[in-house]
C-alpha cells in the first residue's frame, strides 16, 4: 500500500492506507518473504513491517518460520507490528 522509502508525505500515506477494504484471499507468507526481501538489503536504524489483516491467512504453518527469520535477519531484527482488523479478526493468529 505504501512503497519502500522515507515518509514524505505522512498525510497521503494515511490516505492510502484508510483506503484499505477487506477482500478477502489474505496470503500473508508470500507478502512478508517480499518485505524481508525488500528490507534486508537496506541500511537503517529501524526496520518494520506493519500488517493490517484479520488474521486469517492461508499458509499459516509458515509464519513461525518466517518471524524467526525476520528476527534473525542480518543486520539486526526486523520488527513486524500486527493490527487486527474487522469483528471477526484473529488475534491468536497475529500475535
Amino acid at each position: 500500500v505504501v512503497p519502500l522509502a522515507p515518509n514524505a508525505d505522512p498525510a497521503a500515506s494515511a490516505q492510502r492506507i484508510e483506503s484499505i477494504a477487506p477482500r478477502g484471499g489474505t496470503n500473508l507468507p508470500p507478502a512478508l518473504d517480499l518485505a524481508f526481501e525488500a528490507l534486508q538489503p537496506v541500511s537503517a536504524a529501524v526496520k518494520h513491517v506493519v500488517v493490517l489483516s484479520d488474521g486469517q491467512s492461508q499458509g499459516r504453518g509458515r509464519l513461525p518460520q518466517i518471524a524467526a527469520r525476520f528476527k534473525n535477519a542480518q543486520g539486526g531484527p526486523i520488527r513486524i507490528s500486527t493490527i487486527a482488523v474487522g469483528d471477526g479478526a484473529d488475534t491468536r493468529g497475529l500475535e
